[in-house]
């Protein structure tokens, strides 16, 4: 299958210790090794030097374009990316997305 787009960190979903990201499918019977996308693999790494890990193993959801890492270190940096799956095995793995566990500040005082 075609590669993914880079996943999207959905930050009305995310937390101090979690993060969500979603990503658009992708198109079936598409790409030189097309056919019916069956699912999706998410992969994660952990700071700028780590190797990516399978976190998430979907290849049989078709309709699964979401995921929720949790159980994360506050404040630590964090790499994503997705592979989509179908009869011919694994396609190429998305850009990497790259976020920290943590909220946007709000409703800060002013000094």
């Amino acid at each position: 299958p075609l590669q993914p787009s880079m996943p999207i960190k959905d930050e009305t979903l995310s937390t101090k210790t979690s993060i969500a990201l979603n990503w658009l499918s992708v198109a079936d019977n598409a790409g030189e090794s097309g056919g019916r996308v069956t699912g999706y693999r998410v992969y994660m790494a952990k700071d700028t030097d780590g190797s990516f890990v399978l976190v998430h193993d979907a290849k049989e959801l078709r309709t699964l374009t979401s995921h929720m890492a949790t159980d994360l270190e506050t404040g630590r940096f964090y790499r994503f990316a997705v592979s989509a799956y179908n009869f011919n095995g694994e396609g190429p793995m998305s850009s990497e997305m790259t976020t920290y566990a943590c909220v946007a500040p709000s409703k800060m005082l002013p000094p």
